[in-house]
């Protein structure tokens, strides 16, 4: 292990010896953007469409079995 990380401070070393005057930091090294559509509220389902498939419900709310008791 101790060659290994002889390795890598040597590797930092060489980069450290680079000139970066007028290089400006980056984040990321290529153009990164929001890829997401925009955020736009719209209706949701009615509960008795959304609980249509839930194998036990109770109401409008799926049932699950206790986690701490009863």
């Amino acid at each position: 292990m101790a060659t290994q990380l002889s390795a890598i401070v040597d590797y930092i070393n060489q980069l450290q010896s680079i000139n970066t005057d007028g290089v400006e930091p980056l984040a990321h090294a290529s153009d990164v953007h929001d890829v997401f559509r925009e955020d736009v509220p719209i209706p949701s389902l009615p509960p008795a469409e959304a609980l249509a498939n839930a194998p036990a419900r109770k109401g409008d709310y799926y049932r699950v079995p206790p986690v701490f008791g009863e």
